[in-house]
């Protein structure tokens, strides 16, 4: 079909595409509004509002997941947000339709049949909040209504160049394609991002999330796979609970991408410091070799888990181990690979989970992060990612970045203090793009370590620390390093 110009012709086009084309038209739908699910600007908002907009966020976020990563446990809790957001939407009347453009999303995502219905109505329910978002003013409401069904048809326009199979294309869309829906939501998300809730602990992950599709370059979508499957009793507690938890995610996040051959201790006067450790990598390699060889070898020979020789992770492993003493990095990769295809097929049944292959993924999983973390090939991978979003900083960017590191030298010993205060030293001067990538790969790290090891003391009751509050400071580093990882420093 050539591009679409009317409601008529959307509604045809969409019934003849695939479930992951509907799925993305309408997440990028009603994303596009949920600017107006977000709380009213003031000092205090209930905690109604507040867990009705992280509702919302996260059935527009686990929709966009289910769309790229359709396993069974992203499905299932797909199915938990649908259920949480459908009893929560009609709380607040001026937040009922972006937050059921949401649903309609969500509802596309589970459903191959109905994908198309659902997309049209995630298309629907955003005109209404458009609507909502508008003063009485009936001219700017019909440029709205039309603003609203154009930018979906422009979704349209780029997939009939690309391909229906490009969808995932789409998300590097711009998401106000528009003067007037630009003009119409941008000064609605600029005051939240700027107000005390939207400045707050519940929302930090929340915003960050939304301007990445904003700025067209989604946050990474491995990390939102890993928000949309929080436990359910998290998501029920509420927004503050729900921002805890992604704190601890975004950290052990960060640690695996930013991996460091070091650690980060708590010394007896309350003082968090660094010691260094040594790694060979020869020996590392053959270490690894024998130690995926060894795990291979008695899952695949267990009789209860399903996995073979022939299978597609075993052949993957075998041959990660017959190039592994030339290039670790392709061996570290295809760990990583097996891993993830191990779990999404006792995710979908196919394998059963025994002790044998749980050592399995597990092994994988360490040793993969030892790798990036002690060989130098491997670590120079992570650090020329580090350097290409670095390349897209501004000063402004950098000098945000350098200020955490200084935020985080009060509570610290004195290596660790010093090596943070020359880590923003180097990022505010900037003149060195490795330089700079190599002290936020670091200092990142170290935020990550300290972020998990005051959560660590917060459940245990202790923390010496409090005081100066050091995790929610490392936190914030933590989240900047992330978005420079994800492209959206």
């Amino acid at each position: 079909m050539a591009k679409v110009t009317s409601n008529e012709e959307f509604e045809a086009w969409l019934e003849t595409q695939d479930q992951p084309v509907c799925v993305a038209i309408a997440t990028r739908t009603a994303l596009r509004v949920f600017p107006a699910a977000c709380p009213p600007q003031s000092d205090q908002t209930s905690n109604v509002q507040n867990d009705l907009a992280v509702l919302t966020g996260r059935a527009l976020l686990t929709s966009g997941v289910a769309g790229k990563m359709p396993t069974s446990d992203v499905i299932d809790s797909a199915l938990s947000a649908l259920s949480a957001t459908r009893s929560a939407v009609s709380a607040f009347s001026a937040t009922h339709s972006a937050t059921r453009s949401a649903v309609s999303a969500l509802s596309a995502a589970l459903s191959a049949d109905s994908a198309n219905r659902s997309a049209l109505s995630a298309t629907r329910s955003a005109l209404s909040a458009a609507v909502s978002a508008l003063s009485a003013n009936r001219s700017a409401t019909r440029s709205a209504l039309s603003a609203a069904f154009s930018a979906a048809f422009k979704d349209q326009h780029v997939l009939n160049d690309l391909g229906s199979d490009q969808w995932e294309d789409l998300y590097a869309q711009p998401l106000w394609d528009s003067a007037i829906l630009r003009d119409l939501f941008d000064p609605i998300w600029t005051a939240f991002k700027i107000s005390p809730t939207g400045q707050s602990d519940e929302f930090a992950f929340w915003v960050e999330w939304y301007q990445s599709f904003v700025d067209s370059s989604p946050m990474d979508w491995e990390l939102q796979r890993r928000v949309a499957l929080i436990d359910d009793e998290i998501w029920k507690a509420g927004a503050k609970a729900v921002a805890k938890e992604i704190q601890r995610i975004q950290a052990e996040y960060l640690i695996e991408k930013t991996p460091q051959v070091e650690e980060v201790f708590e010394t007896d006067n309350g003082l968090y410091e660094v010691r260094g450790a040594t790694a060979n990598p020869s020996k590392l390699v053959d270490s690894v070799l024998s130690r995926v060889d060894f795990t291979l070898s008695t899952a695949a020979q267990s009789n209860h888990c399903d996995l073979s020789e022939i299978s597609t992770p075993a052949k993957t492993l075998r041959y990660a181990l017959l190039v592994g003493p030339d290039d670790p990095n392709t061996m570290e990769q295809f760990f990583r690979s097996a891993s993830a295809q191990i779990k999404g097929k006792i995710a979908d049944g196919i394998f059963a989970e025994d002790d044998e292959i749980k050592l399995l993924t597990d092994t994988l999983d360490e040793v993969a992060l030892q790798l990036r973390a002690d060989h130098p090939d491997v670590a120079d991978a992570t650090l020329s990612r580090l350097e290409q979003g670095i390349r897209e900083l501004n000063a402004e960017k950098r000098l945000e970045a350098a200020a955490r590191m200084d935020n985080l030298l009060e509570g610290t010993g004195e290596r660790l203090r010093s090596e943070l205060s020359l880590a923003a030293e180097i990022t505010r001067d900037g003149s060195s793009e490795e330089a700079t990538a190599e002290a936020l790969r670091q200092s990142g790290n170290r935020a990550g370590k300290i972020t998990l090891a005051e959560r660590a003391k917060k459940a245990e009751g202790s923390g010496a620390m409090a005081g100066v509050k050091i995790g929610m400071r490392a936190q914030k580093l933590v989240e900047f390093v992330i978005s420079v990882l994800s492209g959206g420093g």
